[in-house]
Protein backbone atom coordinates (compact mmCIF):
# COMPACT_ATOMS: atom_id res chain seq x y z
CA UNK A 1 0.00 0.00 0.00
CA UNK A 2 1.35 3.43 -0.94
CA UNK A 3 1.00 5.72 2.07
CA UNK A 4 2.34 8.97 0.66
CA UNK A 5 3.97 10.56 -2.32
CA UNK A 6 7.17 12.50 -2.84
CA UNK A 7 5.80 14.71 -5.62
CA UNK A 8 5.66 18.31 -4.45
CA UNK A 9 2.27 19.37 -5.73
CA UNK A 10 0.80 22.72 -4.73
CA UNK A 11 4.16 24.46 -4.34
CA UNK A 12 2.77 27.53 -6.09
CA UNK A 13 0.27 27.98 -3.25
CA UNK A 14 3.01 28.44 -0.67
CA UNK A 15 3.52 26.79 2.69
CA UNK A 16 0.93 26.82 5.44
CA UNK A 17 1.82 28.95 8.49
CA UNK A 18 1.06 26.10 10.89
CA UNK A 19 3.50 23.87 9.04
CA UNK A 20 6.24 26.52 9.11
CA UNK A 21 5.68 27.09 12.83
CA UNK A 22 5.84 23.37 13.62
CA UNK A 23 9.04 22.93 11.62
CA UNK A 24 10.71 26.01 13.11
CA UNK A 25 12.51 24.10 15.88
CA UNK A 26 13.56 21.13 13.75
CA UNK A 27 16.44 20.51 11.40
CA UNK A 28 13.99 21.03 8.51
CA UNK A 29 13.19 24.64 9.48
CA UNK A 30 14.81 26.02 6.32
CA UNK A 31 13.63 23.29 3.95
CA UNK A 32 10.89 24.70 1.65
CA UNK A 33 10.05 21.25 0.27
CA UNK A 34 9.41 19.92 3.78
CA UNK A 35 7.20 22.93 4.53
CA UNK A 36 5.11 22.35 1.39
CA UNK A 37 4.79 18.61 2.01
CA UNK A 38 3.77 19.11 5.64
CA UNK A 39 1.29 21.78 4.49
CA UNK A 40 -0.28 19.29 2.08
CA UNK A 41 -0.68 16.86 4.97
CA UNK A 42 -2.32 19.25 7.45
CA UNK A 43 -4.49 21.24 4.99
CA UNK A 44 -5.01 18.82 2.09
CA UNK A 45 -8.11 20.59 0.73
CA UNK A 46 -6.04 23.72 0.06
CA UNK A 47 -3.79 21.71 -2.27
CA UNK A 48 -6.52 19.84 -4.14
CA UNK A 49 -6.83 16.76 -1.92
CA UNK A 50 -10.30 17.39 -0.51
CA UNK A 51 -11.05 13.75 0.31
CA UNK A 52 -7.80 13.21 2.21
CA UNK A 53 -8.00 13.25 6.01
CA UNK A 54 -5.96 16.16 7.49
CA UNK A 55 -2.96 15.36 9.66
CA UNK A 56 -3.32 16.69 13.21
CA UNK A 57 0.03 17.79 14.58
CA UNK A 58 0.74 16.97 18.21
CA UNK A 59 3.78 16.83 20.49
CA UNK A 60 4.05 13.07 20.84
CA UNK A 61 7.71 12.13 20.45
CA UNK A 62 6.82 9.03 18.44
CA UNK A 63 4.54 10.82 15.99
CA UNK A 64 6.91 13.78 15.72
CA UNK A 65 9.73 11.41 14.78
CA UNK A 66 7.52 9.66 12.23
CA UNK A 67 6.51 12.96 10.57
CA UNK A 68 10.11 14.17 10.43
CA UNK A 69 11.39 10.84 9.09
CA UNK A 70 8.81 10.93 6.29
CA UNK A 71 9.70 14.53 5.44
CA UNK A 72 13.43 13.74 5.39
CA UNK A 73 12.61 10.91 2.98
CA UNK A 74 10.79 13.49 0.79
CA UNK A 75 7.44 11.88 1.56
CA UNK A 76 4.18 13.64 2.44
CA UNK A 77 3.28 12.64 6.03
CA UNK A 78 -0.40 11.96 5.39
CA UNK A 79 -2.59 11.11 8.37
CA UNK A 80 -2.95 7.52 7.12
CA UNK A 81 0.80 7.11 6.76
CA UNK A 82 1.57 8.51 10.21
CA UNK A 83 -1.19 6.48 11.88
CA UNK A 84 0.00 3.27 10.25
CA UNK A 85 3.60 3.80 11.30
CA UNK A 86 2.52 4.86 14.80
CA UNK A 87 0.47 1.68 15.22
CA UNK A 88 3.45 -0.38 14.15
CA UNK A 89 5.68 1.40 16.65
CA UNK A 90 3.11 1.03 19.44
CA UNK A 91 2.67 -2.70 18.84
CA UNK A 92 6.42 -3.26 19.01
CA UNK A 93 6.54 -1.62 22.46
CA UNK A 94 3.32 -3.03 23.88
CA UNK A 95 3.50 -3.90 27.54
CA UNK A 96 5.88 -1.11 28.56
CA UNK A 97 4.90 0.56 31.86
CA UNK A 98 4.50 4.33 32.20
CA UNK A 99 7.34 6.15 33.94
CA UNK A 100 7.22 9.03 36.41
CA UNK A 101 8.47 11.27 33.61
CA UNK A 102 5.51 10.27 31.43
CA UNK A 103 3.11 11.22 34.23
CA UNK A 104 4.83 14.59 34.73
CA UNK A 105 4.58 15.36 31.02
CA UNK A 106 0.89 14.45 31.00
CA UNK A 107 0.28 16.72 34.00
CA UNK A 108 2.14 19.61 32.38
CA UNK A 109 0.10 19.23 29.19
CA UNK A 110 -3.12 19.33 31.21
CA UNK A 111 -1.99 22.57 32.86
CA UNK A 112 -1.21 24.07 29.44
CA UNK A 113 -4.64 23.21 28.11
CA UNK A 114 -6.37 24.72 31.15
CA UNK A 115 -4.23 27.82 31.75
CA UNK A 116 -2.29 28.39 28.54
CA UNK A 117 -3.59 31.94 28.08
CA UNK A 118 -1.91 33.01 31.32
CA UNK A 119 1.41 31.66 30.05
CA UNK A 120 0.78 33.33 26.70
CA UNK A 121 0.39 36.73 28.34
CA UNK A 122 3.60 36.31 30.37
CA UNK A 123 5.70 34.91 27.52
CA UNK A 124 4.56 37.41 24.88
CA UNK A 125 5.38 40.25 27.28
CA UNK A 126 8.86 38.83 27.91
CA UNK A 127 9.47 38.42 24.18
CA UNK A 128 8.44 42.04 23.62
CA UNK A 129 11.03 43.20 26.16
CA UNK A 130 13.67 40.99 24.52
CA UNK A 131 12.96 42.50 21.11
CA UNK A 132 13.18 46.04 22.52
CA UNK A 133 16.57 45.22 24.03
CA UNK A 134 18.03 43.09 21.22
CA UNK A 135 16.19 44.30 18.09
CA UNK A 136 15.29 40.72 17.24
CA UNK A 137 13.35 37.85 18.72
CA UNK A 138 14.75 35.01 20.81
CA UNK A 139 14.89 31.42 19.64
CA UNK A 140 12.15 29.20 21.00
CA UNK A 141 14.55 27.50 23.39
CA UNK A 142 15.89 30.83 24.62
CA UNK A 143 12.37 32.07 25.27
CA UNK A 144 11.56 28.85 27.16
CA UNK A 145 14.46 29.68 29.50
CA UNK A 146 13.13 33.17 30.32
CA UNK A 147 12.49 34.00 33.98
CA UNK A 148 8.87 34.74 33.07
CA UNK A 149 8.41 31.12 31.99
CA UNK A 150 10.15 29.75 35.06
CA UNK A 151 8.15 32.00 37.37
CA UNK A 152 4.92 30.79 35.78
CA UNK A 153 5.71 27.07 35.92
CA UNK A 154 7.48 26.79 39.29
CA UNK A 155 4.42 27.30 41.54
CA UNK A 156 2.49 24.79 39.43
CA UNK A 157 4.93 21.89 38.95
CA UNK A 158 8.10 22.86 40.84
CA UNK A 159 10.25 23.87 37.84
CA UNK A 160 10.10 24.60 34.13
CA UNK A 161 9.27 21.38 32.20
CA UNK A 162 11.74 20.33 29.48
CA UNK A 163 11.50 22.07 26.13
CA UNK A 164 10.99 18.72 24.44
CA UNK A 165 8.15 17.92 24.39
CA UNK A 166 6.39 20.42 26.70
CA UNK A 167 8.03 23.59 25.39
CA UNK A 168 7.37 22.64 21.80
CA UNK A 169 3.75 21.86 22.66
CA UNK A 170 3.39 25.19 24.45
CA UNK A 171 4.76 27.19 21.54
CA UNK A 172 2.48 25.42 19.06
CA UNK A 173 -0.54 26.11 21.28
CA UNK A 174 0.40 29.76 21.83
CA UNK A 175 0.93 30.31 18.10
CA UNK A 176 -2.46 28.76 17.38
CA UNK A 177 -4.11 30.87 20.10
CA UNK A 178 -2.60 34.06 18.68
CA UNK A 179 -0.25 34.92 21.56
CA UNK A 180 2.89 34.39 19.46
CA UNK A 181 3.91 34.69 15.80
CA UNK A 182 6.97 33.54 13.87
CA UNK A 183 8.10 32.26 10.48
CA UNK A 184 11.03 30.30 9.08
CA UNK A 185 13.43 33.22 9.52
CA UNK A 186 15.84 32.90 12.43
CA UNK A 187 14.80 34.89 15.52
CA UNK A 188 11.48 35.94 14.01
CA UNK A 189 9.55 35.09 17.19
CA UNK A 190 7.37 38.02 18.26
CA UNK A 191 4.17 38.77 20.21
CA UNK A 192 1.00 37.89 18.34
CA UNK A 193 -2.40 39.52 17.98
CA UNK A 194 -3.64 38.43 21.44
CA UNK A 195 -0.83 40.35 23.15
CA UNK A 196 -2.33 43.60 21.86
CA UNK A 197 -6.08 43.05 21.97
CA UNK A 198 -6.07 42.10 25.66
CA UNK A 199 -5.81 45.81 26.45
CA UNK A 200 -8.96 46.82 24.54
CA UNK A 201 -11.62 44.26 25.41
CA UNK A 202 -14.68 44.34 23.16
CA UNK A 203 -13.65 47.60 21.50
CA UNK A 204 -11.72 45.62 18.86
CA UNK A 205 -12.30 42.42 16.93
CA UNK A 206 -11.77 39.18 18.85
CA UNK A 207 -11.55 37.11 15.67
CA UNK A 208 -8.52 34.98 14.89
CA UNK A 209 -5.23 36.43 13.60
CA UNK A 210 -5.92 34.74 10.26
CA UNK A 211 -9.21 36.61 9.87
CA UNK A 212 -7.67 39.90 10.96
CA UNK A 213 -4.54 39.54 8.82
CA UNK A 214 -6.54 38.74 5.70
CA UNK A 215 -8.98 41.59 6.40
CA UNK A 216 -6.10 44.06 6.62
CA UNK A 217 -4.66 42.76 3.35
CA UNK A 218 -8.05 43.09 1.61
CA UNK A 219 -8.40 46.66 2.91
CA UNK A 220 -4.94 47.53 1.54
CA UNK A 221 -5.79 46.03 -1.86
CA UNK A 222 -9.12 47.86 -2.11
CA UNK A 223 -7.64 51.14 -0.91
CA UNK A 224 -4.87 50.98 -3.52
CA UNK A 225 -7.39 50.27 -6.29
CA UNK A 226 -9.45 53.30 -5.26
CA UNK A 227 -6.54 55.68 -4.73
CA UNK A 228 -4.31 55.36 -7.81
CA UNK A 229 -2.14 52.65 -6.23
CA UNK A 230 -1.38 54.77 -3.15
CA UNK A 231 -1.08 52.67 -0.01
CA UNK A 232 -3.10 53.45 3.11
CA UNK A 233 -1.53 54.57 6.37
CA UNK A 234 -2.13 52.69 9.59
CA UNK A 235 -4.30 55.63 10.67
CA UNK A 236 -6.57 55.06 7.66
CA UNK A 237 -6.72 51.33 8.32
CA UNK A 238 -7.49 51.82 12.00
CA UNK A 239 -10.23 54.30 11.16
CA UNK A 240 -12.08 52.14 8.63
CA UNK A 241 -11.04 48.47 8.61
CA UNK A 242 -13.45 46.04 10.31
CA UNK A 243 -13.89 42.29 10.64
CA UNK A 244 -16.77 40.45 8.88
CA UNK A 245 -19.07 41.38 11.78
CA UNK A 246 -18.30 45.10 11.46
CA UNK A 247 -16.11 45.32 14.60
CA UNK A 248 -13.00 47.54 14.25
CA UNK A 249 -9.74 45.65 13.80
CA UNK A 250 -7.71 48.16 15.80
CA UNK A 251 -8.31 50.57 18.67
CA UNK A 252 -6.44 53.45 17.04
CA UNK A 253 -3.52 54.21 14.72
CA UNK A 254 -0.94 53.55 17.44
CA UNK A 255 -2.41 50.11 18.10
CA UNK A 256 -2.46 49.29 14.38
CA UNK A 257 1.13 50.44 13.90
CA UNK A 258 2.29 48.31 16.83
CA UNK A 259 0.66 45.21 15.31
CA UNK A 260 2.49 45.61 12.03
CA UNK A 261 5.23 43.28 13.32
CA UNK A 262 3.16 40.12 13.63
CA UNK A 263 1.32 40.76 10.36
CA UNK A 264 4.59 41.18 8.47
CA UNK A 265 6.06 38.15 10.26
CA UNK A 266 3.14 35.95 9.22
CA UNK A 267 3.05 37.23 5.65
CA UNK A 268 -0.25 39.11 5.70
CA UNK A 269 1.36 42.46 4.87
CA UNK A 270 4.74 43.67 3.72
CA UNK A 271 6.53 46.98 3.28
CA UNK A 272 7.83 47.96 -0.15
CA UNK A 273 11.13 49.74 -0.75
CA UNK A 274 9.52 53.05 0.15
CA UNK A 275 8.05 51.75 3.38
CA UNK A 276 4.51 51.66 2.00
CA UNK A 277 2.07 48.95 3.07
CA UNK A 278 1.34 46.17 0.57
CA UNK A 279 -0.32 42.76 0.68
CA UNK A 280 1.99 39.96 1.78
CA UNK A 281 2.60 36.64 0.06
CA UNK A 282 0.38 34.72 2.48
CA UNK A 283 -2.50 37.12 1.84
CA UNK A 284 -2.12 36.70 -1.92
CA UNK A 285 -2.02 32.90 -1.59
CA UNK A 286 -5.15 32.96 0.57
CA UNK A 287 -6.94 35.19 -1.94
CA UNK A 288 -6.08 32.72 -4.73
CA UNK A 289 -7.30 29.83 -2.61
CA UNK A 290 -10.63 31.54 -1.96
CA UNK A 291 -11.03 32.39 -5.64
CA UNK A 292 -10.33 28.77 -6.63
CA UNK A 293 -12.80 27.53 -4.03
CA UNK A 294 -15.54 29.85 -5.31
CA UNK A 295 -14.88 28.69 -8.87
CA UNK A 296 -15.22 25.05 -7.80
CA UNK A 297 -18.48 25.79 -6.01
CA UNK A 298 -19.86 27.58 -9.08
CA UNK A 299 -18.84 24.69 -11.27
CA UNK A 300 -20.50 22.24 -8.91
CA UNK A 301 -23.75 24.24 -8.92
CA UNK A 302 -23.76 24.42 -12.72
CA UNK A 303 -23.15 20.69 -12.96
CA UNK A 304 -25.99 20.04 -10.53
CA UNK A 305 -28.32 22.35 -12.47
CA UNK A 306 -27.48 20.68 -15.78
CA UNK A 307 -27.99 17.26 -14.26
CA UNK A 308 -31.42 18.17 -12.90
CA UNK A 309 -32.72 19.87 -16.07
CA UNK A 310 -30.88 17.92 -18.71
CA UNK A 311 -29.75 21.13 -20.42
CA UNK A 312 -28.09 24.47 -19.68
CA UNK A 313 -29.95 27.61 -20.71
CA UNK A 314 -28.01 29.99 -22.91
Amino acid sequence: MQLSTSIVKGAAKGADAEAETWLATTDLADDPTAAIQLSRAITPDRYGFAIRRPLVLDSSDDRTKIVLDLLRAKQVPTADAVDALARSSHNSRKGATPTACDEQITHAKQILQAEGDALGAELSSAITLHRIDQNHGPTWQQAWAFDAVSNWWTPLVGSTPPFKPIGRTAFAMLHSAGWLASNQTARSLCPGRRFYVRFYGDHVSRMSPEVVGFAVAVFIRNYCRSNDDCSPTWAAIAASATDPMGVPLFFNATDAQAQQLWMVTQGWVRLDDNGCLCRGDRAKAEARRRTDLKAKHRSARITTAVGSTGELSE
